[in-house]
C-alpha cells in the first residue's frame, strides 16, 4: 500500500469497509482526496455516536449538512467522495444512501461558442429557434459540425457561399444518407434564415433521401430470449437489475420512443388513470401514454426497489455513472446494453440481410402485435387507427397508415398466436 493511502486509519462503525474502499483505489492522485474526506466523515461518524455501520440517509444527509459553509470546491469534491464511497458500498452489495447530485443536467452545461466567419449568424439561428420554445440542442450540435468545417477549412466573409457548401458535402460522404441528410439539413434551414433576414446565402444546398432500412420486429423467440437474458445478466450497478429489465418492458408494451422512456419522470407517472405524461417529445410536444394494469405493477415495484438507492431523484429510471457521477439512463447507453444483451441472447446482427434489430425494433413490435390482437378480437381496425397514432406520438393518421404499411409483412406470422409474450420482470 503506498505511504499516502497508509497514513489513513479509520475507526468508526464504517471503518472495514472505509479499509475496503482505500484499498480498492489505485490512482495516487485521486486516492489521497477520497481519503481525506473519508478520514472527516469517519471522525464525524465518532463524534456523533453512529454506530449502525451502515452509509444511511440519515449519516449522509447530516454529514452534508455539516459540510454547508466550506468553499464551493472543497464542499463539491466532498460530497463526490461519499458519493463514489456509497457506489461502491452498493457494488460489494451493502445498503447505502446515495445523495441526490450537485450537477446542471447536461442540456445546462455550457455550450462551446461558434467561431467560423458565420459565428453571428449562427449565434441569431439559435436565439431565433429556442424563442419560439425549441431547446434546439440536436440542432445547433449539427450546425456546430459545420461551424469547425468551416474554421479548419479557412473559409472567410460574411455570406454563405456555394464554395462553403459543396466542400462540406464534400466532406460528408463517408457518412450515411441519413447523417449527409441530416448535416446538410442544418445547412439548408441556416441559408433560409440567412436570406430571409437579410443576409446573402446560396440557396441550393442539396438534400439526401435516406435510405430507409425495412423495419425490424421481433418474434416470439427473440423476445423471450432477449428478456430472458435480461433478467439473468449481472450488472455493473446493482440498480441496474431494476432498471433494464423495465425499461425494455415498458418500450415493449407501450411503443415509446427511447428518449422518451429515458426522460419519464417520476410526478409524471398516474397511476390512477394508468398513463405517462411525456414532456418534450418528438417536435417538443407533450402527449399521454397509457399503459396496463400489469405494467403499473411492474412500475411500482420497480420504484419502490430503486428508492432504495436514489429516494431523492427526479427521473424515474437510471442507468451508469456519467462523467459527473451522475448515474444517468441516457439514450447512448440504452443502444450500447442492447447491443450486448442482443448479443448474448444469440440475436442476428446483419443488415444486408434484414437483420437490423435495434432498440427502436420494441416499437415496431408494439404496432405489429397491437394491430394482431385487433383483429384477433374481430375489431374494426380502421376505427382504432387513431388511438394508436395518439399512443405512438405521430403527427397525422396517414403517417400511422404509413407505418402499418411498412410493417404489415408481420402480421399473417404473429395473428394465429395469442399467448403472452414478455414474463413477468424477475426482479423486486
Amino acid at each position: 500500500m503506498s505511504s499516502t493511502k497508509a497514513k489513513y486509519q479509520f475507526s468508526s462503525a464504517l471503518a472495514p469497509m472505509m479499509t475496503k474502499f482505500k484499498e480498492s483505489m489505485g490512482s495516487e492522485r485521486r486516492s489521497k482526496t477520497i481519503c481525506l474526506h473519508l478520514g472527516q466523515l469517519d471522525r464525524f461518524c465518532i463524534e456523533r455516536n453512529l454506530t449502525s455501520g451502515f452509509l444511511d440517509e440519515h449519516t449522509v444527509m447530516a454529514w452534508r449538512q455539516s459540510k454547508i459553509g466550506c468553499k464551493e470546491q472543497e464542499f463539491k469534491q466532498s460530497q463526490s467522495s461519499i458519493r463514489q464511497f456509497a457506489y461502491f458500498l452498493i457494488k460489494c452489495g451493502s445498503h447505502a444512501f446515495i445523495a441526490p447530485g450537485l450537477y446542471p443536467s447536461i442540456e445546462r452545461l455550457a455550450e462551446e461558442p461558434f467561431a467560423s466567419c458565420l459565428a453571428a449568424w449562427m449565434d441569431r439561428l439559435v436565439t431565433f429557434k429556442r424563442r419560439l420554445g425549441l431547446k434546439y440542442i440536436s440542432g445547433r450540435r449539427t450546425l456546430f459540425g459545420f461551424d469547425r468545417y468551416l474554421v479548419a477549412s479557412g473559409f472567410s466573409g460574411e455570406s454563405l457561399t456555394k464554395e462553403m457548401v459543396d466542400g462540406y458535402a464534400t466532406s460528408l460522404d463517408g457518412n450515411s444518407s441519413a447523417t449527409r441528410g441530416n448535416k446538410l439539413s442544418a445547412v439548408g434551414v441556416l441559408a433560409g434564415y440567412m436570406a430571409s433576414h437579410g443576409g446573402i446565402a446560396y440557396q441550393g444546398v442539396p438534400s439526401v433521401k435516406a435510405v430507409n432500412k425495412p423495419p425490424y420486429v421481433f418474434s416470439r423467440e427473440e423476445t423471450l430470449g432477449f428478456f430472458r437474458t435480461v433478467d439473468n445478466r449481472h450488472y455493473r450497478y446493482s440498480w441496474m437489475a431494476y432498471t433494464v429489465p423495465v425499461y425494455f418492458r415498458l418500450l415493449y408494451s407501450t411503443g415509446m420512443r427511447e428518449t422518451e422512456c429515458c426522460m419519464i419522470l417520476r410526478r409524471d407517472i398516474d397511476y390512477d388513470h394508468r398513463r405517462i405524461l411525456l414532456r418534450h417529445a418528438k417536435n417538443d410536444e407533450e402527449r399521454y401514454v397509457y399503459f396496463s394494469q400489469l405494467d403499473a405493477e411492474m412500475l411500482m415495484r420497480c420504484d419502490t426497489a430503486l428508492d432504495k438507492f436514489f429516494p431523492c431523484r427526479e427521473k424515474f429510471f437510471v442507468g451508469g455513472l456519467s462523467n459527473d457521477n451522475a448515474p444517468r439512463l441516457t439514450t447512448s447507453l440504452v443502444r450500447k446494453l442492447f447491443r450486448k444483451l442482443w448479443s448474448e441472447s444469440g440475436g442476428l446482427h446483419d443488415p444486408k440481410n434484414g437483420h437490423n434489430a435495434s432498440v427502436h425494433s420494441f416499437r415496431h413490435t408494439y404496432v405489429v402485435d397491437k394491430l394482431a390482437q385487433w383483429q384477433r378480437e374481430g375489431r374494426d381496425v380502421d376505427s382504432l387507427i387513431p388511438y394508436l397514432s395518439k399512443q405512438l406520438g405521430h403527427a397525422s393518421f396517414a403517417e400511422t397508415y404509413h407505418y402499418c404499411i411498412r410493417l404489415d409483412a408481420r402480421f399473417a406470422e404473429i395473428l394465429d398466436d395469442d399467448q403472452a409474450v414478455i414474463p413477468e420482470v424477475a426482479h423486486g
